[in-house]
């Protein structure tokens, strides 16, 4: 079960706990629980995930209502703050120099947009996940980096970011190097003023080259990616504890979002 618990970080590009198999749907289970003391509170609304299907990606979608300001979620809502938010998984996550989808050049613009502002271009992020050393493989680390193109969007009070995958660089997995990994890598993140506090949409498509085996967690990677989301990454530089109210139950919304720079229609 622990592998099954990084794999399912793993696929999900992002910090997981490891609370999402064994068949139950845990964003609800952990919804419907009393209050709790948290870094900050915020509730899910609405939810769904898709495993890939007959070539097309696996999905996952969420709704956050979220207590804190717009203004002081915006610039952690960017791209650029992966690595800021959740420096355990992200190694990296740099706007790129302009040429980095055709040439796959990683290295950081010199002077790259503030976080939080409206910017396009590409991104560079190198995801990894470290898992218990083997005889033949010690450090055990698994990878993947890319770059994707990004496209903001910025109102007063909105604030979205599009994102997909332009090139897929290479990849580490079992401890086999290898070039390329990632067929689809694409989606959103939408960021809304809501009176004083704020609400954040996304969706992430995603889908790994078949012959590496990692496809079948991407359904439960995209749960557990979720309730990171909201238990951690909107509460990114928060320090202490509040008590936080009891959440309503999620519901789930049986959606497929259209995001516009994925490769075709999800």
């Amino acid at each position: 079960m622990a592998d099954r618990g990084r794999l399912a970080r793993f696929v999900g590009c992002i910090a997981f706990s490891w609370l999402v198999w064994a068949g139950v749907d845990a964003s609800l289970v952990r919804e419907t629980a009393a209050g709790t003391s948290r870094r900050c509170c915020a509730c899910l609304v609405g939810w769904d995930v898709k495993p890939p299907s007959g070539g097309r990606p696996g999905m996952g979608y969420f709704m956050i209502s979220v207590d804190r300001p717009f203004a002081e979620l915006a610039p952690l809502t960017d791209p650029q703050s992966w690595s800021f938010c959740n420096p355990l998984d992200f190694a990296a996550s740099n706007v790129a120099m302009p040429s980095a989808c055709s040439t796959g050049n990683a290295a950081p613009l010199p002077s790259p947009p503030a976080p939080g502002s409206t910017w396009s271009g590409p991104l560079f992020e190198h995801f990894r996940v470290l898992s218990p050393p083997t005889q033949a493989c010690d450090p055990n680390q698994s990878r993947f980096r890319n770059i994707l193109e990004i496209a903001a969007v910025r109102t007063a009070t909105s604030l979205r970011y599009d994102y997909g995958l332009c090139d897929s660089i290479d990849h580490r997995v079992n401890c086999t190097d290898g070039p390329g990994g990632i067929t689809w890598d694409c989606g959103f993140t939408a960021l809304q003023q809501d009176g004083a506090g704020s609400v954040l949409k996304g969706v992430k498509y995603l889908r790994f080259a078949d012959g590496l085996g990692v496809n079948a967690w991407v359904e439960a990677g995209m749960r557990a990616m979720i309730d990171d989301i909201r238990d951690h990454e909107v509460c990114c530089g928060m320090t202490g504890s509040v008590e936080c109210p009891k959440c309503a139950p999620p519901e789930r919304l049986h959606v497929t979002p259209p995001a516009p720079l994925c490769p075709s229609a999800p």
